[in-house]
């Protein structure tokens, strides 16, 4: 065997190498990094340094920091709020193919966060985060579907957004509305 599992969870020791790999760069390193310092792993929580990794990470073209890095900037977290940065952001990552993000962006058009409101743009971006196995973008698939909101009413698509969405255990509500549609559809 090649590889264990048993190794201990050590998050200090973890930290310390994802120190050495921010030396040199390493946008994933950035990124966890980042991470920890907003939520306190390792014991340290500072929202500065925090923004400061998540930037690096979104500089080296990390998908994942930039999505990080954008919704530090839409909560105001480390760095001055700016829906306008958080927008360019998410949807730089977004782009690149990000489902989480994808689905953020989605939730993005649909508000007017950071731009106008456009339904059809939004319904774009949570069905590719949907496709993408995002359970968040499911979940609102399914809204955009049982509200027909950016498309056509379809009852029957919207159960079997929301049986995704609940699949990966996403919001009680989406049981919700699967049993409610379960039961006019057989799916």
């Amino acid at each position: 065997v090649l590889f264990r599992s048993e190794v201990p969870v050590n998050p200090e020791e973890a930290k310390k190498w994802f120190s050495k790999g921010s030396v040199v760069g390493h946008g994933p390193s950035h990124y966890v990094l980042a991470t920890y310092l907003l939520h306190g792993i390792a014991g340290v929580k500072d929202y500065s340094l925090a923004a400061s990794h998540a930037k690096k990470a979104s500089d080296s073209g990390y998908a994942p920091g930039k999505f990080l890095l954008g919704k530090l900037y839409y909560q105001g977290i480390g760095v001055a709020l700016s829906q306008r940065k958080a927008f360019d952001l998410i949807g730089q990552s977004a782009k690149a193919g990000y489902p989480r993000a994808q689905g953020d962006f989605g939730k993005m058009y649909l508000k007017g966060i950071g731009t106008s409101v456009n339904e059809t743009i939004a319904y774009q971006w949570f069905f590719k985060g949907a496709s993408n196995n995002d359970a968040e973008a499911q979940y609102n698939l399914g809204l955009l579907y049982l509200n027909g909101v950016g498309i056509r009413t379809d009852l029957k698509e919207a159960a079997i957004w929301f049986v995704k969405a609940a699949q990966q255990n996403h919001a009680a509500r989406s049981e919700e509305h699967t049993s409610e549609l379960q039961s006019q559809f057989r799916i």
